[in-house]
């Protein structure tokens, strides 16, 4: 014959209890780790961090807005060239000089420096040129920078 089964009513866990339990299991090793997360928690209340968070977050879709609106700019748009172009001239500096000087004329170069007539003829040259106005260029941008302000 059947048996009967017996009736359970389920109640959910707390889940204050859990975490309490949790805590308590928590090795003695990460005690201190969990003390430091507080003392963060805290200062970072205390100096208006997570309200400033908070806002970020609450305004997520008007920041990303603003922000492709000033990077659409023009001006943004150079800058951010002209950024990569230097990185990239940056980054290939050393390979240039590596691959630029072969080693009969490394030694050459050592013992005797190169002739006006053979600066000038480098300088002729359109990487020379190009790199010229660079460099003229960023030093313009430097002396407007730091000319003094009229009231």
């Amino acid at each position: 014959m059947a048996k009967p089964v017996a009736y359970r009513v389920f109640t959910p866990p707390d889940a204050r209890e859990q975490l309490k339990r949790k805590i308590d299991e928590a090795p003695t090793e990460h005690a201190d780790a969990i003390l430091s997360g507080y003392r963060l928690l805290e200062q970072a209340h205390e100096s208006g961090t997570l309200e400033l968070l908070r806002g970020a977050l609450a305004a997520q879709d008007s920041i990303i807005n603003h922000v492709v609106g000033m990077v659409s700019q023009p001006e943004m748009v150079n800058g951010l060239r002209n950024l990569i172009v230097l990185g990239k001239v940056l980054g290939n500096i050393n390979q240039t000089l590596e691959t630029g000087i072969s080693g009969d004329d490394k030694a050459k170069r050592r013992h005797a420096p190169p002739s006006i007539f053979t600066l000038i003829s480098r300088m002729n040259t359109p990487d020379a040129r190009r790199g010229i106005e660079v460099a003229v260029g960023l030093l313009a941008a430097l002396g407007a920078a730091a000319r003094p302000r009229q009231k």
